[in-house]
């Protein structure tokens, strides 16, 4: 096994401990603060599993995964505390967060686009994307479930 693929390892690894423990500690303490840094692991490892996806294939998965966590940030602090100031704070990240996935998508479709137009792919390289598919259809998951757990932790816990 080379270094690449033992560090994507190791990084996957980390976002599955941190999707887990994100869900885990809003459940277990049901305190509004606990939620937030729950819900702060929860993004943190959203954002780590795009930089480990476009670690093996670089097709925008880091800009669509930060888009999504930039978005998250932004309505976790809002829904707590409804003021201008988080106002303001979920417009400029609800900014970043869209522009960020949307050029992600864009990047991904394109690379799709021209990888279909180049029907020379070997079966070593689909079983790769085969594979970093099921993964990250898993990872994904799991972090939108986080979200909901979260969420609902958040509003059990008034």
């Amino acid at each position: 096994m080379d270094k690449k693929q033992e560090d994507f390892f190791t990084g996957i690894g980390l976002v599955v401990a941190l999707v887990v423990v994100g869900i885990a500690l809003p459940v277990v303490f049901q305190n509004i603060y606990v939620m937030m840094f729950g819900t702060l692991l929860v993004i943190f490892a959203i954002c780590g599993w795009g930089i480990e996806l476009d670690k093996i294939q670089d097709r925008g998965y880091t800009n669509i995964f930060l888009g999504l966590g930039f978005i998250l940030l932004g309505t976790l602090f809002i829904v707590p505390f409804p003021n201008i100031f988080t106002k303001i704070f979920f417009l400029i990240t609800l900014l970043i967060g869209v522009f960020g996935f949307i050029s992600g998508m864009m990047k991904f479709f394109a690379f799709k686009k021209e990888t279909e137009s180049s029907k020379t792919i070997n079966s070593e390289v689909k079983n790769k994307n085969r594979l970093t598919s099921v993964i990250g259809s898993i990872v994904t998951l799991t972090g939108f479930f986080a979200n909901i757990f979260t969420i609902l932790a958040f509003f059990m816990a008034k």
